[in-house]
């Protein structure tokens, strides 16, 4: 992403009716592969928590595709979002359960650029890919009352 392409993100992104508010910049220092990106969090290790109403979940797995990340807001956590024909399940067994760890913005910015698939649910675990130039704001759906997002790196 360029330069250009990036405030051009950031003009779209600051819209106040957008459902992919921006996350607030912080000064975080991330991969040097890919873009920097800004969080709202201070610089923590990856299993730091954050205030439950704004908790993320996250759990990693190895699958024949390669390292697959699927990222959460808490509160979508069993919760069904339905729209016409296209229904999103968040389930404990796939998004929560004793495997997943509570992070913060940081973490999971870290751990979906190290992903090679990944499921995104939430305004608020979808607002932070998008605003670390993860996940396109174009490619985001939106279901119901939340939003999601997938990403294949290739």
């Amino acid at each position: 992403m360029t330069g250009s392409d990036r405030s051009d993100k950031e003009d779209i992104l600051s819209e106040s009716e957008d459902p992919l508010k921006p996350v607030p910049e912080s000064n975080a220092e991330h991969d040097s592969n890919r873009d920097s990106v800004s969080t709202s969090t201070e610089a923590h290790d990856d299993n730091t928590e954050t205030d439950d109403d704004e908790a993320l979940l996250l759990r990693e797995r190895q699958t024949p595709e390669g390292l697959l990340v699927a990222v959460c807001d808490s509160d979508c956590l069993g919760e069904t979002y339905v729209d016409g024909e296209v229904s999103l399940n968040v389930t404990e067994s796939f998004y929560g359960g004793s495997k997943a760890d509570k992070v913060d913005a940081e973490t999971v910015i870290k751990r979906l650029k190290r992903a090679s698939v990944a499921n995104i649910v939430g305004k608020h675990a979808v607002a932070i890919a998008v605003e670390a130039g993860i996940v396109e704001k174009d490619r985001v759906l939106q279901i119901d009352e939340t939003l999601h997002a997938q990403l294949v790196w290739m």
